[in-house]
């Protein structure tokens, strides 16, 4: 009698004190780490300047990466409807594509706990991109930018499965980002009176268009 209750005690401690631990491991210890393949698929709504002309922006990006721990590069598409509004609704004035390139820096990141699964993570990035697009009634334009930005991503870790997604965290981005587009030189006539041999010089305008596009998207990484 003393002998089976002596064992039953013995299974039960070892059922706890093993058992547990395993478990623990499985739901944490396992888990990826922050490093792999990422994509990213969403919408994108700003304004751009274009040759002086201010249009808003509405449309849709995709992009693939790579993120190693706390660094990321991702090249991005981006293709843009431009509008300009009337004083009742949006009139569409054009389209805009842009290509780039992003280095991006996770800088601080939030959590309840080290074994949490989900996080929050602030970020800054850099990059250069191409567009090319036309305006309706204008000839079609090119033209290399500079950006910068930031914004934050909500990530949800996982474990790959065999039979299912093959994804080790999902997440929703959402970023803004500045890009700057130095304009063409263009000679302007100085309004001088010609003396003698001397006539209009040509005097070159130099500057720059900005745009300002804020995008939502969702992010998956293997």
């Amino acid at each position: 009698m003393l002998t089976n209750a002596g064992f039953t005690a013995f299974a039960v401690c070892c059922f706890f004190t093993l058992a547990s631990p395993a478990r623990a491991d499985d739901s944490h210890n396992d888990l990826p780490g922050p490093s792999g393949l990422t994509a990213r698929i969403g919408s994108s709504v700003g304004f751009t300047n274009v040759e002086d002309q201010q249009l808003s922006g509405l449309g849709g990006q995709v992009a693939m990466g790579i993120e190693l721990d706390f660094l990321a590069v991702e090249v991005e598409y981006e293709s843009l409807s431009l509008l300009e509004y009337n004083g009742l609704s949006n009139d569409k004035r054009g389209e805009l594509r842009r290509v780039g390139i992003v280095g991006r820096l996770f800088f601080a990141t939030f959590q309840q706990s080290p074994t949490s699964r989900s996080r929050a993570r602030l970020f800054a990035d850099v990059g250069t991109g191409h567009q090319w697009g036309q305006r309706h009634g204008y000839k079609s334009f090119k033209r290399n930018d500079v950006s910068f930005g930031g914004g934050f991503l909500l990530d949800h870790t996982m474990k790959a499965r065999r039979r299912g997604l093959p994804f080790t965290s999902i997440g929703w981005q959402l970023g803004w980002r500045i890009t700057a587009v130095r304009r063409p030189d263009r000679g302007t006539a100085l309004l001088i009176k010609c003396k003698g041999f001397e006539c209009p010089t040509p005097e070159l305008e130099r500057g720059y268009d900005f745009g300002l596009v804020l995008g939502s998207s969702m992010r998956a990484r293997w």
